[in-house]
């Protein structure tokens, strides 16, 4: 019997330090969307052109509101992250981050 297993979509906040993550995100085969913000759009942007086309939104509000989108990886500036944190896990997203 083949199990089929939903696609996670992922959102990775923060383009400065997590430029890196997108590529990786998405060669992996388990993953399905992959959703970039960071507040500097430009930033997002080059990052979206490196790793071949990464969707990107223009507020963490369209990340919280996406009911597609399955998980949150946070790697925004340390100032950010509880508040980031929260309002994903408030949201229903599975939620991961470089500062617990």
């Amino acid at each position: 019997m083949i199990i089929s297993m939903k696609k996670i979509n992922v959102a990775i906040v923060g383009m400065r330090f997590g430029g890196a993550f997108p590529e990786i995100y998405k060669a992996h085969p388990d993953v399905g969307r992959v959703v970039i913000y960071d507040p500097n759009i430009e930033q997002s942007n080059r990052v979206s052109e490196k790793c071949g086309g990464c969707e990107v939104v223009t507020s963490y509000e369209d990340i919280l509101n996406d009911r597609d989108i399955d998980a949150i990886h946070i790697i925004s500036p340390v100032p950010y992250h509880e508040e980031q944190q929260l309002a994903a896990l408030n949201a229903g997203k599975h939620c991961a981050t470089t500062i617990p």
